[in-house]
């Protein structure tokens, strides 16, 4: 029977993990980058890539608008013991996004081909830049 080893850093990440006792860690996709630099209404609207209506999406009481590339949504479980619900959406190159929730309107412009990923965790969006 052979034996499964674990690579060295994934080992390393659940150690990690374990020692910082950090929630939702070495989870699945787990998002790792910079948050992404919010921009104002009037500077969004200035962009040439327009949010297009057919690249509109709903997922967990939040809506997206993208000018371009795919998105995909998933629920994911974490916090102590895995009991926490909330949602990570992860668009491949949306030029510019739009995040609304609770009715406040967030505005990015990460740029054509750079990924983007938010997480919808306890009534808040958040924005990042995975591998910045």
């Amino acid at each position: 029977m052979m034996r499964k080893t674990l690579r060295p850093a994934m080992t390393a990440l659940a150690l990690t993990c374990a020692a910082l006792a950090l929630s939702g860690c070495g989870e699945k996709n787990i998002v790792l980058g910079a948050a992404c630099a919010p921009v104002d209404a009037a500077t969004f609207s200035a962009n040439p890539y327009k949010v297009r209506q057919n690249l509109r999406l709903m997922y967990a009481e939040t809506t997206f608008g993208r000018a371009l590339g795919n998105a995909d949504c998933e629920d994911r479980n974490g916090g102590f013991m895995g009991f926490e619900k909330y949602a990570v959406c992860n668009f491949s190159g949306p030029a510019i996004l739009e995040v609304e929730l609770n009715g406040k309107h967030d505005y990015y412009t990460p740029g054509v081909g750079r990924p983007v990923a938010v997480t919808v965790r306890g009534g808040v969006a958040k924005c990042e830049l995975p591998g910045q």
